[in-house]
This record gives C-alpha cells, structure tokens and sequence, in this order.
C-alpha cells in the first residue's frame, strides 16, 4: 500500500514538473526565435526599411526582458511569458511619428493630457516584430511538441 501511495504521490507533481521544465525549453525557444528575427512560429520579422541591425539587437533590452516561467500549482501549472515595454510595441502593427510631432491637449474636466498628432507631421507605419504567441492563436507546434516530450519524460519517472 505504501508503494502505492508513493506512486499516487509522485503523479501529483507531474503536471509542476512538466511546466518547469517546459518554462525553460521555452525561453530557449523565445531566445533562438530573437537570434533568428522570428516569432515563435518560424514566421521571419518584416525588414528594416533603412537597412542595418534593429534597435532591438542593439541595445539588448528587449532580449534580456524576455522570460518563460513555471507557475506551479496543485494538479495545475501554468508557464507564463513576460517581456519588457519594447514587445507591447512590436508585437502589433502601429503608427509611429517623429519626436516632437505631438501636441498636447488637456482635458479641463479631467487634466489629462491627450497627445493629438501634429498636421503634416511625418509618421510611418511600423510593421510587427512578434516574438511569442499572440493571445488567442493556437501554439506553434514546436511548442505542443515540447509540451508532449516534457509529459511523456515526466509520466515515466512518476511510474518508476
């Protein structure tokens, strides 16, 4: 019976296992996708329009905010992705303008400021660089794939 108990044991920390070491395939995932210029789908980030090394690689910011980790729980994990201010900016298409092309309105109701775009002020369309998955898509298989080898690995040792 106490052999039994100890296999029961050894099932609930299957699924922490397998998110820990998930997490870190993951990262490791995150940070080859960066190497490479593409997000986690193997999908190659739009060209620079003037050419060159992007802002992104030469500062190392962005790269040294991105993070994979394990959230453990009781028969629940989760693996949580974070990354610094830079990826809310390249992770979608947007608008940008030049410094300086904004003027600030204040509101007198509430005193915050909106900052409206000057007229004939030059902005650009700034295309998307994402690293990770988009909330709502489906994971890149690489992922599932990883995901499956963590738990198949982890259910061998519980059964041992």
């Amino acid at each position: 019976m106490r052999k039994l108990a100890g296999k029961y044991a050894a099932m609930g920390i299957v699924v922490s296992e397998v998110a820990k070491a998930t997490a870190k395939q993951f990262k490791g995932e995150l940070e080859a996708g960066f190497a490479k210029g593409q997000d986690a789908y193997g999908t190659p980030w739009a060209p620079l329009k003037a050419g060159g090394a992007s802002h992104l690689r030469e500062t190392g910011a962005y790269q040294a905010s991105v993070d994979a980790f394990a959230v453990p729980g009781v028969g629940q994990s989760m693996i949580e992705l974070s990354s610094g201010n830079a990826a809310s900016l390249h992770a979608k298409e947007s608008k940008q303008y030049a410094p300086g092309s904004f003027l600030e309105k204040r509101s007198h109701k509430a005193g915050a400021a909106k900052r409206m775009p000057i007229a004939g002020s030059k902005s650009w369309d700034h295309p998307a660089r994402p690293l990770m998955p988009i909330d709502g898509q489906e994971l890149p298989p690489k992922w599932k794939e990883i995901i499956g080898e963590n738990y198949a690995e982890q259910m061998k040792v519980a059964a041992k």
